[in-house]
């Protein structure tokens, strides 16, 4: 129960900063940011897919803690665990600045992991007693 509500939590609080992330950068017409970590999407575009990923990550985490789409915050935590270990880990471009900056990522990897397992939990039957 409490990794299921870990789960849809952390989903919203990365939708909630994705998409202020994504708007704040595109209302102020700002064109001095990098992404690096993105994989496949650069300039404007990097920003109106996270912006996209945000929100889609904001309804995900509303339908998981109504018990909607269960199947979605699955798929949503994956995409994001997926998204960090290349963009992060795997990619040729992205580098570190240094050590707290390695830690701060792998914390927050093994932050997505834990809500991957919690997404997954979804499907577990609760025993009745």
């Amino acid at each position: 129960m409490i990794l299921r509500f870990y789960s849809c939590l952390f989903v919203l609080i990365a939708g909630v900063f994705m998409t202020g992330v994504s708007l704040v950068l595109l209302l102020s017409g700002s064109k001095n940011f990098k992404f690096d970590m993105l994989p496949f999407w650069k300039g404007d575009t990097a920003l109106y897919w996270l912006l996209g990923l945000g929100l889609v990550g904001i309804l995900t985490a509303v339908a998981g803690l109504l018990r909607k789409l269960r199947p979605l915050l699955v798929l949503y935590t994956v995409g994001m665990l997926g998204l960090m270990v290349y963009g992060f880990f795997m990619s040729p471009v992205y580098r570190f600045s240094g050590l707290e900056e390695a830690k701060w990522i792998a914390w927050t990897g093994l932050a997505t992991l834990v809500a991957v397992a919690g997404a997954l939990l979804q499907f577990k039957e609760t025993r009745r007693a």
